[in-house]
């Protein structure tokens, strides 16, 4: 009996094409620009693009770990192939779905972004006719299948590098890479320049922008149609305006996002990602309250100590004066144990577990500058100072300038003048200082004001007028900080509320 042979009708790829065609005409239509009900939505939707698309890259090499398998060891995994398969398809549609939400909030290179679409497009569409091949009966297809199975890896590898690229940056995968191996040259970076004349963005902020800010905000990728990759960009801002301020920190957008709490949608860095430090937000502060400018002189005004650590070590050489080293207390009373006889002088220790020096000199109209300067062997380690009603020349002022550890200074009723308090320009550490009863004018404020640490002064009986001390207030104020801090005593105070225990009614015995 002649057997009979009954071939299996091959069935037109319709379901195929339709979806190619439904992937390709929803990715690249012109959506146009959001409204403001549905934006938010949309980018909390888009932002699970980098989640969703991890899928389809495993499972395609699961596909492919699966098909060596297959062929040196004959074992028949058709079934699960063709599952695995169909889960990197429907994956790969729906992170080029996704994908396309995230590109409507903008902000990133458009030349950049076209790419990374159209491969991500044809990375999809390659997986739809993958499975496809691999689903027929034809034997030609298996070629079809296995030229489409090396491409589409390919093409992973390409869309991925550009989707890393659009996220941190063009040279994220070789930034480090080893110019012997292809990477590019180190940049040789800009003379740091003079004390007089430094380099300061180019050397000092532009690499703290760089570590914590120029990922998003960059050619390839700017969020909010911000750069901060130059000064100029900085400068010219983006959709809500300039980044920067000049000479007002407090109002400038890009310190204002900094003092967000870290919950906040528009805290900058975003949750998640590297944070400025204090020193960073101080330097930055510092630079915003200078003129934020290219190059500045460092020979009179500097930021906090933290961040003056920043700036010498950006620059490479030092801008501050070296700090006095206190000495250990048996030093110090080996030092002191002379003037301790003198009854015009009284000196205390502040702390039991401290060497640091409270000095008092007894009120006198006899010139003292021989006495004080008998203290200069002791001046490591003394940080509060009491020369209030004693008499002595600007010798004297201007040995007080050297003794950079003080923290309090007392120059009441003495003969204290501007030319005098120009010598306190290294008392970096200085808190308070009385000039009550002294000869100050308004230009003493204005050289008092490039003291860091300086939160007190006290200046009735002087000829300082009250809107130069308002103006020095609001020039010492750091409001950003202070809105921070008040921010987060409000939440404290709310989270301390909630732990109230509370019974409302007749409960108590009577």
């Amino acid at each position: 009996m002649a057997g009979i042979i009954i071939q299996k009708k091959q069935s037109f790829p319709i379901a195929s094409i339709i979806l190619t065609i439904l992937v390709l005409v929803v990715s690249l239509y012109n959506y146009g620009e959001p409204s403001e009900n549905i934006r938010d939505l949309i980018i909390f939707m888009g932002r699970f693009h980098p989640l969703v698309v991890h899928l389809p890259i495993g499972l395609i090499i699961g596909v492919l770990i699966l098909q060596i398998a297959v062929v040196f060891t004959k074992t028949d995994m058709k079934t699960g192939i063709k599952i695995v398969l169909w889960f990197t398809m429907v994956s790969s549609i729906l992170s080029v779905f996704i994908g396309t939400l995230l590109a409507m909030q903008g902000g990133y290179s458009e030349e950049l972004l076209d790419k990374h679409r159209y491969l991500g497009l044809a990375t999809s569409v390659a997986f739809i006719w993958l499975y496809e091949a691999y689903r027929s009966e034809r034997r030609a297809m298996n070629l079809v299948f296995t030229t489409i199975l090396i491409g589409s890896m390919g093409l992973v590898g390409a869309t991925g590098h550009l989707g890393g690229a659009l996220t941190h940056g063009e040279d994220y995968l070789t930034a480090y890479l080893p110019p012997a191996l292809g990477g590019a040259h180190k940049v040789a970076l800009m003379p740091a320049g003079t004390k007089e004349d430094a380099a300061i963005f180019g050397r000092v902020i532009q690499p703290v922008l760089q570590n914590k800010c120029v990922a998003c905000h960059s050619e390839s990728k700017s969020n909010g149609d911000l750069r901060m990759d130059t000064l100029e960009a900085l400068h010219k801002g983006g959709k809500t305006g300039s980044a920067l301020i000049v000479r007002n920190p407090s109002e400038s957008l890009m310190l204002k996002r900094v003092y967000l709490p870290l919950e906040h949608k528009e805290h900058m860095p975003p949750k998640g990602k590297l944070q400025l430090n204090e020193a960073e937000i101080d330097l930055i502060t510092w630079w915003i309250d200078q003129g934020a400018t290219e190059r500045m002189s460092l020979v009179e005004a500097l930021p906090s100590d933290l961040a003056v650590d920043l700036v010498e070590k950006g620059l490479g050489f030092e801008v501050a004066e070296s700090k006095l080293e206190m000495f250990s207390w048996k030093k110090t009373v080996d030092l002191a144990k002379d003037l301790t006889e003198n009854p015009n002088i009284r000196i205390r220790r502040i702390a039991l577990d401290s060497p640091a020096l409270s000095v008092y000199f007894s009120p006198t109209k006899n010139n003292i500058d021989e006495l004080f300067a008998s203290l200069d062997p002791t001046k490591n380690n003394i940080t509060q100072l009491e020369l209030g009603r004693t008499t002595f020349t600007e010798a004297t002022a201007k040995r007080i300038g050297e003794y950079t550890n003080l923290q309090t200074l007392d120059l009441n009723n003495t003969p204290l003048d501007d030319t005098g308090v120009a010598h306190f320009q290294k008392l970096r550490d200085l808190k308070k200082v009385n000039l009550f009863g002294t000869k100050v004018t308004n230009r003493t404020l204005e050289s008092l004001k490039k003291l860091p640490k300086l939160s007190q002064v006290i200046t009735w009986g002087t000829d300082i007028s009250y809107a130069v001390a308002q103006k020095f207030i609001d020039e010492k104020t750091d409001k950003t900080k202070q809105n921070k801090i008040k921010g987060e005593i409000k939440r404290l105070k709310a989270e301390l509320n909630e732990l109230e225990v509370k019974v409302i009614g007749p409960v108590y015995d009577r």
